[in-house]
């Protein structure tokens, strides 16, 4: 008898359960919502190809070391007077600074004359063919200066950047 009253008992609390449980949903059915219209989708527009804009790349330019001075070789040897001239078959107009090097209180500049031969130059060198002084370098040029009779030449080198 006991058995049956602990099986009667579990039977109810399933029951109620479920009674209990059907009984809580509050929320009212609704109809479906409606269904949006179908819209076709618009052919894409054809795209402009893209802009291609090309740099002209300068050509390359390789130093052949056999038959030219290296700058970075270190000072040039001075003659028995003491007295060297950079480039001293070579007016000023026709030299080029390519570039110039500081280090501290080092400077040094590199000028290039018409047949491409590079020569590094410091503060009180000798350069071109009337031996004009070099009195100042700074990060974009040298001044030099040209005694020419009793004419004194003040003249400025600067460093020209490479052309597209």
């Amino acid at each position: 008898m006991r058995q049956a009253t602990t099986a009667t008992w579990i039977t109810l609390v399933f029951i109620t359960c479920g009674l209990l449980s059907a009984c809580g949903n509050d929320k009212k059915t609704t109809a479906p919502a409606p269904k949006k219209p179908v819209t076709k989708a618009k052919p894409a527009q054809p795209q402009k190809p893209p802009v291609v804009t090309r740099k002209k790349i300068p050509p390359r330019v390789d130093y052949q070391y056999g038959h030219k001075r290296n700058p970075f070789a270190g000072p040039v040897k001075l003659g028995q007077t003491g007295l060297h001239v950079v480039a001293s078959s070579f007016t000023l107009e026709s030299l080029q600074l390519t570039g110039v090097f500081i280090r501290g209180k080092k400077k040094w500049a590199f000028i290039k004359t018409p047949k491409a031969v590079i020569f590094k130059i410091k503060k009180g060198s000798k350069v071109g063919n009337n031996a004009a002084g070099v009195t100042a370098i700074t990060h974009t040029h040298i001044t030099l200066v040209e005694q020419i009779g009793t004419q004194r030449l003040v003249i400025t080198l600067t460093v020209q950047e490479p052309q597209p």
